[in-house]
Formats: structure tokens, C-alpha cells, sequence
């Protein structure tokens, strides 16, 4: 898991670094904040309520939807899915399921070794690119606690964990990692589209 894990916190990071450099325009250009009142389409006023919170709550407002929201839970759903969905279909597939739990020890001990180690490769990502958020945001002379950041890429990573059981349930069914990972990012991404339509992105 060491090339993914770096891969992918290497990802986040360079995302969550250019959202960090983003934030004085972003800054500038929300400063009159009260005009968007007036462009919001009839209907979408949970819309409005979202994007006035997020401008109003500084760079840690900004933090929240644009690397903790779109960043770690929505490219992390994804990212959860590859790894749930591989391991134990990955062993089905190369046939090497057969030798795997031919080993003295239960297929539960297997199996949650194999769970925990891809929940932890779900999860580091989140953390470790937001605690290079605190260091980096100096760049625009902005100052981070470490507390909130950390209380965020937690509750970030609650939809994850969400994502990565039923990704890894899929593994469980399927002996192909296509189908596994497919199945869970093709469920994974109607949820997300099914929620935000029904007016769930408001909370």
C-alpha cells in the first residue's frame, strides 16, 4: 500500500496547496458578499445559505468545502472504492484466494487484516495532507490551529469509512477488482448525485 498511500497523499496535498494559494482571490472577490442574494435561482436558496457560510467563515470556511468537502470526501469516496474493492477480489482473481486462507488462522482474522490495512490506506491520505494545511497556510499569512483541522479530516473521514466497508463488501462478492471497484464507484457516485439533488449538499 506504500506507493498508493504516497500517491495519493501526494494528490491531496498539491490540491490542498493550490486551494491554499487560491484563497486571496477568492478573498477579494467575495468580499461583497451580500450581492449573491440576488443571482440565486427561485428554489436554491440552501445554495446561497452554503456558499454565504462558506465566505463568511474565513480560510477555515474556505478549507471546509473546497479541501475537506471536494477534496477529501468526494475525490476520497473514490479513492475509498480502489481501496476497498481490490483486496480480497484482487486474491479471487489472481487465484491466489485458495492459498491465502488455506493458512492456519480463520477467514475472519484473514479478512480483517486485509480490511484494516485498506481502511488505514482510505484514511491517511485525509489526515496527512490536512496537517500540511497549517505550514501552508503562512504562504497567504493566514494562521491554522491544529485542533480544528484535525477535528475536520475527522469527520471527513466518516463518509469514507462509510464508502470503504461497502467498497470492500463488494470485493468480498465479485472476483473481478473491475467489477468490485466498479460496482462501489458507480453506487458511490449515484448517492452523491442522488443526495445533492434531494437538497442534502445544504447541510
Amino acid at each position: 500500500w506504500t506507493g498508493p498511500v504516497l500517491a495519493a497523499t501526494a494528490i491531496l496535498t498539491v490540491l490542498a496547496a493550490l486551494t491554499i494559494l487560491y484563497y486571496p482571490t477568492w478573498d477579494e472577490a467575495t468580499r461583497h458578499v451580500d450581492v449573491i442574494r440576488y443571482w440565486v435561482p427561485e428554489g436554491w436558496e440552501w445554495a446561497r445559505v452554503k456558499i454565504l457560510a462558506t465566505i463568511r467563515g474565513g480560510i477555515e470556511g474556505f478549507l471546509g468545502m473546497f479541501h475537506f468537502y471536494r477534496g477529501g470526501v468526494v475525490l476520497g469516496a473514490f479513492w475509498a472504492c480502489l481501496c476497498g474493492g481490490f483486496p480480497l477480489a484482487r486474491e479471487f482473481e489472481t487465484g491466489t484466494a485458495e492459498l491465502l486462507f488455506s493458512r492456519p488462522a480463520s477467514r475472519w482474522y484473514l479478512g480483517g487484516w486485509q480490511c484494516a490495512a485498506g481502511l488505514v490506506a482510505t484514511l491517511l491520505p485525509v489526515f496527512l495532507s490536512s496537517a500540511a494545511l497549517a505550514p501552508m497556510a503562512r504562504w497567504v499569512d493566514a494562521r491554522l490551529a491544529p485542533g480544528p483541522l484535525l477535528q475536520a479530516a475527522t469527520l471527513a473521514c466518516v463518509p469514507l469509512t462509510l464508502v470503504y466497508a461497502f467498497a470492500f463488501l463488494c470485493s468480498s462478492l465479485f472476483d473481478s477488482t473491475a467489477r468490485a471497484g466498479g460496482t462501489a464507484g458507480a453506487l458511490t457516485a449515484a448517492l452523491f448525485t442522488g443526495f445533492c439533488a434531494e437538497g442534502g449538499c445544504r447541510v
